[in-house]
């Protein structure tokens, strides 16, 4: 009579296949990160178009006027201003409050049924909105008369170079709940590592791609034409003071060697 032997798997052969397997997984695992990434990104620029648009619109109902900053950033509550914050004033105009979170938005200080640890910014407020306005395009910049610099969108040089939307830090206290940035304090001409750390304290500059610190770092950007675009912080740099004419310009005479 024959017998049948059945055959298993040895403990070799086991380990050959485990090995294998979490080989794999270890292959995979940072290629779905990334594209888990990447898709964010991508729907974060989709906000910021949004968003642009929106203020197209806004300013083409308004006289050429562009929104403006008001929720603020110094300790206490005294410098905000809720009727001139863009956050209320162009909220008709996209609708949907989802629109002011970021997918790309880890920050902390967010309420903690919005996904935060419960801290507060230094003023004592939570997050409300991961993205901010170009200051330089609002009533905080004057001219030498004391006037604002830009009233309208008209008189902007080039509304399609000038950057209008941009992340507002994720981490760092100061800014993490303002709705504006001051580019005009950041006072640092030329291509200095001193500029990307000013920047750095208000923006978040690698929420895409990148380290923060360096010209490199890759986050997205609204301009005032209302395109966005992924760019590099060397991008959207003029490498000036901000003195006049703008503040985030593309450069063609920029020179990559300049900055790393």
């Amino acid at each position: 009579m024959r017998q049948n032997k059945q055959q298993g798997f040895t403990l070799i052969e086991l380990l050959v296949v485990i090995s294998i397997i979490a080989m794999l997984i270890a292959i995979l695992l940072p290629a779905l990160g990334r594209a888990r990434r990447t898709a964010r990104a991508v729907h974060c620029l989709s906000n910021v178009r949004q968003m642009q648009i929106a203020h197209t619109m806004f300013f083409g109902e308004n006289e050429g006027k562009m929104i403006q900053g008001g929720l603020g950033h110094g300790t206490g509550n005294g410098d905000a201003d809720e009727d001139v914050a863009w956050l209320n004033t162009l909220e008709e105009y996209y609708g949907s409050p989802l629109l002011r979170k970021s997918p790309l938005d880890d920050s902390p200080y967010w309420p903690p049924g919005q996904g935060g640890s419960g801290l507060v910014a230094d003023n004592g407020e939570y997050r409300r909105t991961s993205y901010g306005i170009n200051g330089y395009l609002t009533r905080f910049v004057t001219d030498a008369g004391g006037y604002q610099l830009y009233r309208t969108v008209d008189e902007v040089p080039q509304p399609s170079a000038t950057v209008n939307f941009l992340l507002m830090t994720f981490e760092r206290s100061g800014f993490a709940s303002a709705d504006h940035t001051h580019p005009d304090t950041w006072g640092v001409p030329g291509f200095s590592e001193a500029a990307v750390g000013n920047a750095e304290r208000e923006i978040e500059l690698s929420a895409v791609s990148g380290d923060d610190g360096t010209f490199a770092a890759v986050s997205n950007y609204g301009f005032l034409d209302g395109h966005a675009d992924a760019l590099a912080f060397r991008d959207v740099w003029r490498g000036t003071q901000f003195t006049p004419p703008l503040t985030y310009t593309f450069d063609n005479n920029f020179d990559p060697a300049m900055a790393r």
